[in-house]
């Protein structure tokens, strides 16, 4: 039997390779008894890429610049459209070897060569895991504030961040939190705090999203007036929303395996 052993078109190795610069298990190729994802935790996983904070704020956006809604569901759905075909492309490689991002770089760039565009996927996943981040501090001091009005009415501002102490400590927590679930969820374990969070919490977003649906629609007033709303923004705005719509995914486009 050879180091490379094919079942039902996707690819493991048999055996751990020899120490080397380019190899250690972050970067091995997963095998394929961890690959247990099935329907239900990618399900899941679209689900929380999908219905949540990030992608409301992106509709909404485009509402409040004074876009109507039929304009707004078309930019979206085409924005998704177009950075679909990368973003299935780019994920035949992860499914069928089970290897990561900076492996995949190697086949176009060499081995030391996919360092740089690995580095530079590196810098933009710090600034979206900062977006990321700050919006879920956000909403981790909403809820802290109303529960403990003490904790809101730290007026301390951070002089670094320029934001209220509590804001500051929120990020922090949301920080802690996401590194925690990252650290106990290697790839070669199958991602099992990553995969465990997917799954509980696609039925609850999809509830919250029906529940802020039905708010949204109550405070004003019924469908009638969000229906009604006539596009007053300039079409020159259009290509900018456009442009946020399927930059939204273009990191996972990029990186997808």
């Amino acid at each position: 039997m050879g180091i490379v052993r094919e079942v039902n078109g996707m690819f493991e190795l048999t055996e751990e390779l020899p120490r080397s610069q380019f190899y250690n298990r972050d970067l091995a190729p997963v095998k394929l008894n961890k690959r247990t994802w099935g329907y239900y935790e990618y399900f899941s996983m679209w689900v929380g890429m999908s219905v949540c904070v990030p992608t409301w704020m992106l509709g909404a956006s485009m509402i409040s610049a004074g876009f109507d809604w039929l304009t707004t569901v078309f930019t979206i759905f085409l924005g998704n459209l177009i950075i679909l075909l990368p973003m299935v492309l780019d994920s035949f490689a992860g499914t069928k070897y089970g290897i990561p991002f900076p492996v995949f770089l190697r086949s176009s760039f060499g081995l030391f060569g996919a360092n740089i565009p690995a580095l530079l996927r590196g810098i933009i996943a710090c600034g979206w895991f900062g977006i990321q981040t700050m919006i879920m501090a956000f909403a981790i001091d909403g809820i802290l504030s109303e529960i403990s009005p003490a904790w809101g009415q730290m007026k301390a501002v951070v002089p670094f961040f320029e934001l209220p102490a509590h804001t500051v400590w929120a990020f922090a927590l949301s920080w802690i939190i996401t590194v925690v679930i990252c650290y106990v969820s290697p790839p070669w374990k199958a991602s099992p705090g990553i995969r465990w969070l997917n799954n509980l919490s696609s039925p609850v977003l999809i509830l919250i999203g029906v529940g802020l649906l039905w708010w949204a629609v109550t405070k004003a007033g019924g469908w009638g007036p969000i229906l009604d709303q006539q596009r007053i923004a300039p079409w020159s705005q259009w290509p900018a929303f456009l442009t946020a719509m399927w930059a939204y995914w273009s990191t996972l486009a990029i990186n997808i395996p």
